[in-house]
C-alpha cells in the first residue's frame, strides 16, 4: 500500500510467547497515519486491539512505536488458548472511524462480534478515497510452562 508500515514484536517478525507473558508490539510508520489493528486469538475471538481505551485516537506521528508502550500505558497478557493467533492492522492516510460499521468503531477491548474477522479486510479495502496499507503478525502462542 502507499504507507510504509512495519510491525513486529519485541521477539521479532515470527515471535513465541507462553500464556501469561506480556506482548510487545513495534510498529513502524513512514508518515503520519490513522492506525487500527485487531488480535485474533486461536479461539477464533477477535478483539480491536487500537485504538483502545487507553489510547482512543487513531492517529500515530511518524516512527517508531511500542504497544503498549510509554505512549500507550496498558498491559497485554497473553491468554489461553494455546495456538496460532493474528494481529492485523490497517494504517489509512486520514481517520476512518466514523466510516467504520459501529461494531468496529467502539474502542472497549471486548471481543467484537463472531464472523467480524472475515470481514475486515473487505471492510477497510472498500473505504473511498484513502490511501490503505496492510500488515500482518503471526504469533504462536505457547501453553503456560
Amino acid at each position: 500500500g502507499p504507507i510504509g508500515i512495519e510491525l513486529s514484536s519485541r521477539r521479532g517478525r515470527t515471535p513465541r510467547y507462553t500464556i501469561g507473558e506480556q506482548l510487545h508490539l513495534l510498529v513502524r510508520t513512514n508518515r503520519a497515519t490513522a492506525l487500527y489493528c485487531f488480535y485474533l486469538q486461536a479461539n477464533r475471538q477477535l478483539t480491536k486491539i487500537f485504538p483502545n481505551p487507553h489510547h482512543t485516537d487513531a492517529f500515530l506521528k511518524t516512527g517508531v512505536h511500542e504497544i503498549p508502550g510509554a505512549l500507550f500505558p496498558f498491559n497485554f497478557v497473553i491468554s489461553a488458548p494455546p495456538g496460532i493467533e493474528l494481529i492485523k492492522c490497517f494504517a489509512a492516510n486520514r481517520d476512518v472511524t466514523a466510516a467504520l460499521p459501529a461494531h468496529l468503531q467502539r474502542n472497549t477491548l471486548a471481543p467484537l462480534p463472531a464472523g467480524t474477522e472475515w470481514e475486515l479486510a473487505s471492510v477497510f479495502r472498500g473505504l473511498r478515497h484513502i490511501g490503505l496499507s496492510e500488515v500482518r503478525l503471526v504469533v504462536t502462542v505457547e501453553p503456560a510452562k
